[in-house]
């Protein structure tokens, strides 16, 4: 659980998905409110939102307010069942941001995220599993362009 959802003078929310057809990764910036150990999105686009379709099949996400980094799960706010959650939330983002219509979504982070990740290569291979960089002229030879000359 986070220390506190207070969002302070954070303005956006960095939310990761699971493409529900792809299976990639999808980030998008989004504004939110914190309330009740919980972190609140709106959907503008309700249901067609393509983040929204990706929680309905997946609903584990990562998520990052400022330096804090969260993993969690979500759930679509049900105005029936949680009316006194949506009115509160709704009436903290008119606040915030002086809009508050759409689809509201709550992220329940379960875990801290770990911060120390583990290193990954760049996308061209310039550098080794171990971290250690290869010299030029090896890099050039084993890097080549389409028409199969050496860079």
């Amino acid at each position: 659980m986070p220390e506190r959802t207070e969002d302070g003078n954070q303005q956006y929310l960095y939310l990761t998905t699971t493409g529900w057809r792809s299976g990639r990764a999808r980030k998008i910036e989004i504004w939110f409110k914190g309330y009740q150990d919980r972190y609140y999105v709106i959907s503008f686009l309700f249901e067609k939102g393509q983040w929204v379709m990706n929680l309905r099949k997946n609903p584990e996400v990562s998520f990052r307010v400022g330096d804090q980094r969260f993993k969690g799960s979500t759930r679509v706010l049900d105005p029936a069942i949680d009316a006194e959650t949506s009115r509160a939330v709704k009436s903290l983002s008119d606040q915030k941001y002086g809009w508050s219509d759409g689809l509201e979504v709550e992220l329940n982070p379960s875990a801290p995220e770990q911060t120390n990740r583990p290193w990954r290569p760049c996308s061209c291979r310039k550098t080794l599993l171990s971290g250690a960089r290869l010299p030029v002229r090896k890099w050039q030879s084993a890097h080549r362009w389409r028409s199969g000359r050496v860079a």
